[in-house]
C-alpha cells in the first residue's frame, strides 16, 4: 500500500478520532447538574466527573489542534502530489497524535472507573456515542464548520479524505 492510498484510508479514522476526542473532552450536553441527573450521580461523583472532564478538555485542546493542522497539511501535500517521504512524515505525526489522544481517553476512563459504577460508565459511554453519531452525521452535512470543505480532512469537493490519487 502506498503512502497516498494509506493516507486516504487513515483520514477517516483520524477524523473519527478528532470527534471522539471532542466527545470526551467537550461532551455536548450536560454539566455537573445535568450529568448528575442523566447518570444518577451523587454530588461528589458529579464534582469528580466535572474535574476529570475539565482536565481532559485542557489536555485534548492541543492534541485536537495538532491533528487538525496535520490533516490540513496532509490534504495540501496530496493535492500538490508531494513526495511519498513527505506524506509519510505527516502520516507518522498523525499516527503519534492519534496514539496520544487514545492515551488521554484511556487516562480519563481509568479515572472515572474509580468513582463511577459500571452502570454509570455505561450510560456515559452511550451519551458520548450518541453524540458521536450526531456529529458524524453533521460531518457529512458540511461539518461543524458549516461550509463544505471546512470539516477536518475534507477535500475541496467536500468529501472526507477525497481528492485524486
Amino acid at each position: 500500500m502506498t503512502p497516498r492510498s494509506k493516507a486516504t484510508g487513515l483520514i477517516s479514522g483520524f477524523v473519527v478520532s478528532l470527534l471522539c476526542a471532542g466527545l470526551w473532552a467537550n461532551p455536548p450536553a450536560p454539566r455537573a447538574a445535568q450529568w448528575k441527573e442523566k447518570l444518577g450521580l451523587t454530588d461528589g461523583q458529579a464534582q469528580k466527573l466535572e474535574a476529570v472532564m475539565k482536565e481532559q478538555r485542557e489536555q485534548m485542546q492541543a492534541l485536537r489542534e495538532k491533528m487538525k493542522e496535520d490533516l490540513k497539511k496532509l490534504e495540501d501535500q496530496l493535492k500538490a502530489k508531494a513526495p511519498d517521504q513527505d506524506i509519510q512524515a505527516t502520516l507518522d505525526r498523525l499516527h503519534a497524535t492519534h496514539q496520544s489522544i487514545n492515551a488521554e481517553q484511556d487516562k480519563a476512563a481509568t479515572a472515572t472507573s474509580g468513582f463511577l459504577s459500571a452502570t454509570q460508565r455505561g450510560k456515559l459511554l452511550l451519551e458520548k456515542m450518541k453524540h458521536a453519531h450526531e456529529m458524524h452525521g453533521a460531518m457529512g452535512r458540511n461539518g461543524p464548520g458549516g461550509a463544505p470543505g471546512n470539516a477536518p480532512g475534507a477535500s475541496m469537493n467536500g468529501s472526507a479524505g477525497g481528492g485524486t490519487q
